[in-house]
């Protein structure tokens, strides 16, 4: 398959996610594509869907928990980052950032996407979920979207996607991906909508907690209600399954506090709705959503270790019997022991390399002892 993908667009294998998404969680995906254009784009879903390939589009991970890993393909779509400012209307392509690209229309004087400048996702992202604050959302403001079903390119009205509070059909067509859409605008006073902007930004400093990874709210407000204030009033601020934390600064939004998981943060939310039913018979709606795989996460840990030990164990080996035949003194044989342990230990290709180590030694050991 590595081929075969290396062959549409830019890859990478068995890579990191940790900077991929804003709760910082350490995620490893089998590959990791980046399509620069829409023709690549269409390339790789035809093969991905051809093949029946499990595969998730990422665009800021602002709003997503991952699994310690990810069997299949992530989409990234930052390369689709094209937009063009009207008097009347603004295009733009699914990777641009919604907050640069709100804070740059209303430096211009433009409102309508005022209400953007603090949301930190990516413009096909907001249209997937119908992104908002302030008392306004995407739906407020979106012409049209184009989107590509992995048959063909349409054009999708604000009607056709069907939004509601923080949703739309988009959510109910995974294999829907949206490449653009276009905003409308209108001119209006560049002093006043500074002044909106700077008070947002203010109070959203003032009582959201920035200073740790997160993703935001975790729940939707139930109608007329706020899903923070019936957290807080169960006392949960500061509530924790391992590192993931209820934050004291707002309690609808869960951080890391320091190393945690997917689980720890699936397990914390799973409490909370539980509390909150068990008090007010609410069942609380999570606004972000969970990239599952087939595997469970602590098997998969356990299955890595697993490895590991089997890697040393035959590392072990190894050496022992390269230095039977090299005769090379003891305090060597401990050094290097130790040095291939750290190998495995600390780096995924640490076999490799450690064998590697091996194969040159015993090629000089051949060298030294024929010249005797």
């Amino acid at each position: 398959m590595k081929k075969e993908l290396k062959s549409i667009c830019s890859i990478k294998e068995n890579f990191e996610l940790k900077n991929f998404n804003t709760y910082k969680l350490n995620c490893t995906c089998d590959y990791f594509v980046e399509p620069k254009n829409v023709q690549e784009l269409k390339e790789l879903f035809s093969f991905i869907k051809s093949n029946n390939i499990k595969y998730f589009v990422l665009g800021n991970g602002s709003n997503i928990i991952l699994p310690v890993h990810y069997d299949g393909v992530v989409i990234y779509l930052k390369k689709l980052n094209n937009y063009e400012i009207n008097d009347d209307y603004v295009y733009t392509e699914c990777g641009v950032m919604i907050n640069t690209l709100a804070s740059k229309v209303t430096n211009m004087g433009y409102s309508g996407l005022d209400f953007a400048t603090g949301i930190p996702g990516t413009v096909g992202g907001s249209v997937y979920m119908n992104a908002g604050c302030f008392g306004s959302d995407i739906s407020n403001i979106l012409i049209s979207a184009t989107i590509y079903d992995g048959n063909e390119i349409k054009e999708l009205s604000n009607s056709d996607l069907e939004y509601e509070y923080r949703s739309s059909m988009l959510k109910n067509h995974k294999d829907y991906i949206v490449l653009s859409c276009k905003f409308k605008i209108e001119k209006s006073n560049l002093e006043e909508l500074k002044a909106l902007v700077l008070e947002r930004t203010n109070k959203r400093v003032s009582s959201q907690d920035l200073s740790h990874p997160s993703a935001g709210s975790v729940f939707r407000n139930p109608e007329g209600l706020s899903a923070g204030k019936l957290i807080d009033d169960l006392g949960l601020k500061g509530f924790s399954v391992n590192d993931a934390m209820v934050s004291f600064k707002h309690a609808n939004f869960i951080i890391n506090n320091g190393d945690a998981s997917g689980d720890d943060v699936i397990k914390l939310i799973e409490e909370i709705k539980t509390k909150v039913k068990k008090e007010y018979d609410i069942d609380l709606k999570l606004e972000q959503e969970i990239i599952k795989w087939v595997i469970n996460n602590s098997l998969f840990i356990a299955i890595k270790k697993s490895v590991k030990l089997t890697y040393l164990f035959f590392l072990i080996v190894l050496i022992s019997l390269v230095d039977n035949l090299t005769f090379l003194p003891s305090t060597t044989v401990g050094c290097k022991l130790t040095f291939c342990v750290f190998l495995v230990a600390f780096n995924e290709k640490g076999l490799f390399w450690a064998l590697i180590l091996l194969l040159f030694e015993t090629f000089f050991a051949i060298l030294l002892a024929s010249s005797f």
